[in-house]
């Protein structure tokens, strides 16, 4: 119920956007002339210097930069990614003698995190009147999270010297890339130079990346291992393996509802500084697809995506919930370049 009400929303603040925007024409004096006009006003600068005639039309151009401070939440997520050592690991090789020639994927988790990112975009700003303008944006940026969590599978295995369960540490560093465009609506309803944003924002993702590194907490006498020689010989044994892989299962475009605050400030006749902060409420789902539990080793030993963790007694470890989804907030400072 959720996601239709919210793209009824997303799709009744477009077309209220783009009413705003359109143009309405009226007859001058002079048959052979004709002035366009909008439907609030004669489209004039949102700074308000006086004009000379010579105009009635003005606009912005603009460059922006700046950070990203992303919330993840609505986790946990589990996902499995290749696994760096041989199939006769702590996690899996040595519980079960694989017959598969890969190794069997690292499985990882993660809950709630937050980082911060980067920023750079292009802003294209149309006033309508003294109060409204329509401001169109093009964007790269990132949105960055930090996790920790322990996992404890419940199992006690037979091959170990101890009564106690496999437990890990995850540490995860993740990177979600994505390519923006924002259609927002300006308001500024008082001769003072700070406005309001509003609108939607379409994020297309590039890509991702997922830093993980897990540690075996217990028991002490299990390890990831490196053999060689038809597994014959142990050349290392390591109580963490790392990996750094992108994780598929994400919808490649997400929408979010935008909502700012700027202002203008003034360097030149020509010339503003134009400080922003805006925050992006996701609008529909951040996860795709969800692998099934226990896949075959061979044929996801090479890629890494989402997935609901078990035990060797398919008991849930970690079940990837599909509210998992981001909050971001933007903060940019910008140059806009009056255009008559």
């Amino acid at each position: 119920m959720r996601l239709p009400l919210r793209s009824c929303l997303c799709s009744l603040l477009i077309m209220g956007i783009v009413a705003l925007a359109l143009p309405a024409s009226a007859a001058a004096h002079d048959p052979e002339k004709r002035r366009t006009l909008t439907l609030f006003g004669d489209g004039g600068d949102v700074l308000r210097p006086e004009r000379d005639g010579k105009s009635d039309y003005v606009w912005y151009i603009g460059l922006d930069a700046g950070l990203t401070y992303s919330r993840f939440q609505n986790g946990p997520v589990s996902w499995f990614t290749p696994n760096p050592y041989h199939v006769n690991n702590p996690m899996y090789g040595l519980f079960y003698e694989s017959p598969f020639p890969h190794a069997f994927p690292l499985f990882a988790a993660a809950n709630e995190g937050d980082g911060i990112g980067l920023y750079f975009g292009l802003t294209l700003d149309f006033p309508l009147n003294d109060v409204f303008g329509i401001v169109l944006k093009g964007n790269y940026h990132n949105r960055t999270g930090k996790f920790s969590l322990t996992t404890d599978t419940r199992e006690i295995h037979p091959d170990t010297e101890t009564d106690l369960t496999t437990i890990f540490e995850h540490e995860t560093d993740w990177s979600f890339n994505y390519l923006g465009f924002d259609l927002l609506l300006r308001i500024q309803p008082f001769d003072f130079p700070l406005y309001g944003l509003i609108g939607p924002s379409i994020g297309l993702l590039s890509s991702n990346t997922a830093k993980l590194t897990q540690r075996i907490a217990q028991p002490d006498d299990i390890y990831y291992t490196e053999w060689v020689n038809d597994e014959v010989d142990i050349v290392n044994e390591f109580r963490s393996a790392s990996s750094e892989e992108e994780v598929t299962g994400f919808l490649g475009t997400r929408t979010d509802l935008k909502l700012g605050l700027g202002y203008w400030i003034p360097l030149t006749p020509s010339l503003s500084l134009v400080p922003e902060i805006a925050v992006a409420v996701p609008l529909g789902k951040f996860i795709d697809r969800v692998y099934d539990a226990n896949p075959p080793a061979g044929s996801i030993s090479d890629d890494a995506g989402l997935i609901d963790w078990t035990n060797s007694l398919n008991e849930p470890i970690v079940t990837t919930n599909q509210d998992f989804n981001v909050i971001t907030s933007f903060i940019t400072i910008g140059l806009r370049w009056h255009i008559d």
